[in-house]
């Protein structure tokens, strides 16, 4: 028998009004997803979308990687249609949603990525000095390169 690592996940809150009542949630990103779904690069990206320096094929593709790995990361959403049905998280439901929708749905998972609820940082230390990193004097490098 092998071992199985626990799937960690992530409650979504919205701070948007019309968000309100909307509950979601998600696994915690993969390695691949913080590539994927890298705040300053997608920044970045949509600049270039909306300045139309990147081909619509490129643009498709990238939209489609993000689709799925969004659609991947949901492990559950009480998500309705307009007769109050569920919808069940699939890449189509998340292409037949308001483009706000789907980025509102991306920024709180990168921020919730961001947070450290359980941050044990500011512990001090069993022995009570810093730890040897923190003593290690860090001097600028200089300009010229030693031969």
């Amino acid at each position: 028998m092998g071992f199985k690592a626990k799937r960690k996940t992530l409650t979504l809150k919205f701070t948007d009004p019309d968000y309100d009542g909307f509950e979601v949630v998600m696994r915690r990103m993969t390695i691949d997803d913080t590539f994927t779904f890298n705040d300053y690069e997608l920044r970045e990206w949509e600049a270039k979308v909306r300045a139309g320096d990147i081909p619509k094929a490129e643009i498709d593709a990238r939209m489609q990687e993000m689709w799925e790995g969004l659609a991947d990361a949901v492990v559950s959403w009480n998500l309705e249609d307009d007769r109050d049905n569920p919808i069940p998280v699939s890449v189509a439901a998340i292409r037949g949603q308001d483009p706000d929708f789907f980025w509102t749905l991306v920024r709180a998972w990168i921020m919730a990525m961001l947070i450290k609820v359980d941050d044990d940082t500011k512990a001090p230390s069993s022995d009570g000095k810093p730890s040897e990193e923190l003593q290690i004097p860090m001097e600028p490098l200089s300009g010229s390169r030693a031969s």
